[in-house]
């Protein structure tokens, strides 16, 4: 069976230290550096991918999924 979730270490965000996306479920949990955990619902493969992809992961966040999609705090 294929590993459906991918993983994302961040060493250079002051935001953002690591992130996890659920290919079956197209949920996004982003570990932020104050210790908040934050489940996203509904995030299309795409924005997955410009997370990883982009340079500045916190200014990807803010544009593109924070206040646009469904959270839940973990913690």
């Amino acid at each position: 069976m294929a590993n459906t979730i991918e993983t994302l270490m961040i060493d250079d965000s002051t935001t953002i230290s690591s992130a996890e996306y659920n290919l079956n479920k197209n949920e996004m949990i982003v570990y932020f550096n104050n210790e908040g955990i934050y489940k996203y619902s509904s995030i299309p493969l795409f924005y997955w991918r410009g997370l990883f992809e982009s340079a500045s992961k916190g200014k990807f966040l803010n544009q593109f999924i924070l206040g646009k999609f469904t959270f839940t705090k973990l913690n």
